[in-house]
């Protein structure tokens, strides 16, 4: 028989929104995080690397959170500070448990996706989630290359696609830039900045915001995904 594999990805963003709200022992503060960012010791530097992972996954479950709505991020602050059951959440949310499953599932697929380094389509428009992961890049990279200059070995593959992700990130926060500060320009500036601002608007309800059809704004966003995709491959090139 087939044995069932665990779900280590899953069980990987339970137990870092539990780790939010409970840090572990090994958490530096910031006088000794300091001091371990101008060590030239390999120990420390596997100690800061630690420290450093847990510090990026509240950045992702920060930025995961304050894209709910106030339900929502109770439910969080239910289950993973409080430790209540499903049962009790629903009951004191007047939610049925199946929604709030949905929500549990929802919520752990953006943070797997952080964990990755990748961001959705959809999230792009978030500009705090865009930003948060080009400083959580910026803080992988610098401290790969300050453990390559103390001798330690390095995937260069690896960290060559974390910088080609880094410079996409970049480029698509340029562009959206651009967007928004002129928004009169066209249709598409128009749409693009407007989602910037709704970004987790359902299209109905984005729609009445941006006084714009359904039909239109989904086709300016797939304009988008395929100017993201261009961005992306260019980079490849």
């Amino acid at each position: 028989m087939f044995k069932l594999q665990p779900d280590i990805i899953g069980f990987l963003s339970d137990s870092i929104l539990k780790h939010r709200y409970n840090p572990p022992s090994y958490v530096l503060n910031k006088n000794v995080e300091k001091f371990c960012m101008h060590s030239k010791s390999i120990n420390i530097y596997r100690t800061f690397l630690v420290n450093q992972r847990y510090i990026i996954n509240c950045i992702i479950v920060d930025t995961v959170l304050n894209s709910l709505d106030s339900k929502q991020a109770q439910f969080v602050i239910y289950k993973y500070k409080h430790n209540q059951t499903l049962t009790w959440i629903s009951a004191k949310l007047d939610i049925s448990a199946r929604t709030i499953q949905g929500w549990n599932t929802y919520i752990n697929k953006h943070i797997q996706n952080m964990l990755f380094y990748n961001l959705d389509t959809d999230e792009l428009f978030y500009n705090q989630a865009l930003m948060n992961m080009i400083n959580i890049l910026d803080m992988r990279i610098d401290s790969i290359l300050w453990g390559a200059n103390l001798g330690m070995p390095i995937n260069k593959k690896w960290i060559g696609e974390l910088c080609h992700k880094r410079d996409f990130y970049r480029k698509v926060l340029q562009h959206l830039a651009e967007c928004c500060a002129h928004p009169d320009d066209s249709l598409y500036n128009w749409v693009i900045s407007c989602r910037c601002r709704y970004p987790t608007l359902p299209i109905n309800d984005f729609a009445t915001k941006a006084a714009i059809n359904k039909s239109t704004i989904y086709r300016h966003l797939k304009r988008f995904s395929e100017i993201t995709d261009d961005l992306y491959n260019e980079l490849t090139d």
